[in-house]
């Protein structure tokens, strides 16, 4: 909410009533619209954000071919996108991957290399936005 998403989504609208999620988003589901996409769905729901609605697909997720975020150009096409995070310890699936327009990762230099779902969202959306607001700037 603080960063200007447009809406979040969740595979089950039950997570809201969870006291992790509660206490995480202190309150920022009143203010984001926050819609249910379930699993079985998501590869169909991707599929037509991409065609109907021109957004580029873009996967948080440690792949051979991710571009490391401080890399990522969130202007042109992908000024425009969904932001995918997958679930905790798993991440992403092979095919929601597939159906990604690219995929970034947070570079790391510890020996975990893994990060919680919701800080990596975080961290995702603030270069994005940041990047967002650097480009308006330079227009003005």
């Amino acid at each position: 909410e603080i960063f200007g998403a447009q809406r979040m989504l969740v595979h089950d609208l039950s997570v809201l009533k969870r006291d992790d999620f509660k206490r995480l988003s202190v309150t920022a589901q009143q203010w984001l619209p926050i819609e249910q996409v379930p699993r079985a769905s998501l590869i169909t729901y991707l599929k037509t954000q991409k065609r109907e609605h021109g957004y580029c697909i873009v996967g948080v997720e440690q792949t051979t071919n991710s571009v490391a975020l401080n890399e990522m150009d969130f202007g042109g096409a992908y000024s425009k996108c969904i932001i995918v995070i997958g679930t905790e310890k798993t991440g992403l699936t092979p095919e929601v991957i597939s159906e990604c327009d690219c995929c970034v990762e947070i570079p790391q230099f510890g020996v975990i290399r893994s990060l919680n779902a919701h800080v990596s969202a975080s961290i995702v959306l603030w270069e994005y936005i940041k990047q967002q607001i650097q480009n308006e700037q330079k227009t003005n």
